[in-house]
C-alpha cells in the first residue's frame, strides 16, 4: 500500500509543478502581449494620403464687384497630404490643395452674358485629435492654419467682350470633424466636414468642405 501511495501522490505533485509552469508562462504572455500594445500605442506613424473636396463658397463683402458676385459658389478641389500620428489620440497633418475653375454665366438678352472664374491654391497645417470607438473606427475633430491664394476674373460682352482678372490673398482658420475607418494596419478611408473662415474676408468670406480620402500609414 505504501508502494502504490507514493505512486498516487507523485503525479499530483507533478501536476502542481506543471499549473505552476502554466500560470508562469500564460503570466509571461500576457506582460510581454501589454508592453507590445503599450510601444504600438505610442509608435509615430507618418502617412501620406489624397482627398477629394466639394467645397462651398461664400463672397465676400464687395458684392457689388462682378468678379464675385457671379462666379460659382461650388468647386471641386484635390488635396494632397503628409502627416504623423504620435499616439492613439494626437497628430498633424500637412496639406497641399488645389481647385478646380469654377465658372458662372449670368445670360442676358441678345446674348449678352456676364461671366465669373474663380480658382484657388492653399497650403497649411492641421492639428488632429484621434477618439478611437473601436479596433477599426476613429472619430476625428480637426484645428489648423491655411495659406489660400486666390484667382478670380470676370468678363461681359456688349457688342465686344470685356474682361479682367485679381489675385488675392488671405489666411483661413480651418475647423473639422470626420471619421476614419482602418481597413487595414496600413490603409484607411477618411471622411471630414470643415469650414474655412478667411481673416480677409473681403472678396471670399469663408469656405465650407465635404471631402473624402484615403491614408496609407508606414
Amino acid at each position: 500500500r505504501g508502494y502504490r501511495k507514493a505512486n498516487y501522490q507523485e503525479p499530483h505533485y507533478e501536476r502542481i509543478k506543471q499549473n505552476e509552469r502554466f500560470s508562469s508562462t500564460r503570466e509571461n504572455y500576457h506582460q510581454k502581449h501589454y508592453y507590445n500594445q503599450v510601444e504600438e500605442t505610442n509608435k509615430i506613424r507618418p502617412y501620406i494620403g489624397l482627398d477629394i473636396i466639394t467645397t462651398n463658397i461664400a463672397s465676400g463683402t464687395e458684392e457689388y464687384d462682378d468678379a464675385y458676385t457671379y462666379f460659382d459658389d461650388k468647386s471641386e478641389a484635390l488635396s494632397f497630404v503628409v502627416g504623423a500620428k504620435f499616439n492613439k489620440n494626437f497628430g498633424i497633418e500637412a496639406f497641399y490643395q488645389k481647385s478646380a475653375e469654377s465658372e458662372k454665366k449670368k445670360y442676358e438678352d441678345n446674348g449678352e452674358y456676364l461671366e465669373g472664374k474663380l480658382n484657388y491654391t492653399a497650403m497649411g497645417l492641421d492639428a488632429i485629435v484621434y477618439m478611437p470607438v473601436n479596433q477599426e473606427l476613429e472619430l476625428l475633430a480637426s484645428l489648423g492654419l491655411g495659406q489660400y491664394d486666390f484667382e478670380a476674373s470676370y468678363g461681359f460682352s456688349y457688342n465686344r467682350m470685356y474682361d479682367d482678372t485679381e489675385e488675392f490673398d488671405s489666411l483661413g482658420i480651418r475647423a473639422g470633424v470626420g471619421a476614419q475607418y482602418n481597413l487595414t494596419d496600413n490603409l484607411a478611408l477618411r471622411a471630414m466636414a470643415r469650414y474655412v473662415k478667411m481673416n480677409n474676408d473681403e472678396y471670399v468670406r469663408s469656405l465650407t468642405e465635404l471631402s473624402l480620402g484615403i491614408r496609407y500609414m508606414f
